[in-house]
């Protein structure tokens, strides 16, 4: 039997992340399959392991099918569930394989995206716009964002009708379009009128770092203002990485509390996401901006954070890199 794999400095065992990774992967290929198990119902419990005589002639076994309907399987409750648990299980997959194979990571958020977008859910739309997928996301999100700031709901199916209704969801139509050059080109009379939206208000808390949504969005809007262009405010290149640092460190700060608990840290059994995939795709979308100020401000965020802080800020790079032509910035971590 060969040895495992030896931790890198955060005390990560390479190869039970990706044990995780492949567990979550293989989840989201088989769940609602017929390589799904079933599980019995209680009737065929009882038939199997019967109990004594007189409590079992209170239960009317003989009215239970063994099968569910005709015979056949029961269907997995819905097809949205299976939908929505394939597409979280493929989220876990990334998240736990981007410290050793961030290409694999990058893959697997892109099976979940499409597995949201079937939900109508616009998180999808923002995964793919991380992961490089073109303008197409950016540019569906941008009718779906003016429908919701003129208060409609452009959702095909009850399902993408609810979703549309979630101010964090908002978020990610905001991010998907700010985030692309098409995008912006696309919204530009709509981005303008986005700091009145309700959204700018909201003090409702959003994501995994608990800010609120009205934060979110300024961020959203000041990445839609960022470009190549040296010109863009100092307050407004301030607040950006401003905002990348604060919710790197409270991120950072719940993984430390998660590496108190050693057994569970070195066995990749962890209570929490070790990369916030929000944090990691929104400085992937600010540093595909290629604003010549940016690798100042790497710079300053990989001296003034520990290398907890920066996994999902590294993640981010990561995902920038992947998706960028050759000859593009050399990305250091």
């Amino acid at each position: 039997m060969t040895s495992p794999a030896e931790p890198g400095p955060l005390g990560l065992n390479p190869e039970r992340l990706l044990a995780r990774s492949q567990y979550f992967a293989r989840y989201a290929e088989m769940v609602g399959t017929d390589a799904w198990p079933e599980p019995p119902s209680p009737a065929d419990l009882l038939r199997r392991f019967p109990l004594d005589p007189e409590a079992s002639d209170l239960i009317p076994l003989d009215e239970f099918p063994l099968e569910h309907g005709n015979g056949e399987r029961a269907p997995f409750e819905s097809e949205s569930v299976r939908v929505r648990e394939a597409a979280d299980a493929y989220r876990q997959a990334a998240i736990a394989v981007f410290p050793v194979r961030p290409d694999e990571a990058r893959a697997y958020l892109l099976a979940a995206a499409r597995q949201y977008r079937q939900l109508g859910m616009p998180f999808g739309l923002f995964l793919q716009a991380i992961c490089g997928a073109g303008p197409e996301p950016a540019l569906t999100a941008v009718p779906l964002l003016a429908a919701v700031i003129a208060g409609d709901n452009p959702g095909e199916d009850a399902l993408a009708r609810l979703a549309l209704t979630e101010p964090v969801q908002h978020l990610y139509l905001l991010r998907a379009v700010a985030g692309s050059p098409e995008g912006r080109a696309e919204a530009a009379g709509l981005l303008d009128r986005l700091g009145d939206a309700p959204q700018a208000r909201d003090w409702s808390s959003a994501g995994p770092a608990g800010l609120p949504v009205g934060e979110w969005w300024r961020f959203g809007l000041q990445l839609a203002s960022a470009s190549r262009s040296a010109e863009i405010h100092a307050g407004v290149r301030f607040s950006l990485i401003e905002h990348l640092r604060r919710v790197s460190v409270i991120h950072g700060s719940a993984l430390r509390t998660l590496r108190r608990d050693t057994f569970h840290w070195r066995t990749a059994h962890f209570r929490a996401d070790l990369v916030d995939v929000v944090v990691a795709g929104v400085t992937c979308l600010l540093w595909r901006t290629r604003a010549p100020w940016l690798p100042f401000a790497r710079d300053f965020l990989g001296t003034s954070l520990d290398p907890m802080d920066m996994m999902s800020l590294t993640a981010g790079f990561q995902l920038a890199e992947l998706t960028e032509p050759p000859g593009s910035w050399s990305v250091v971590y």
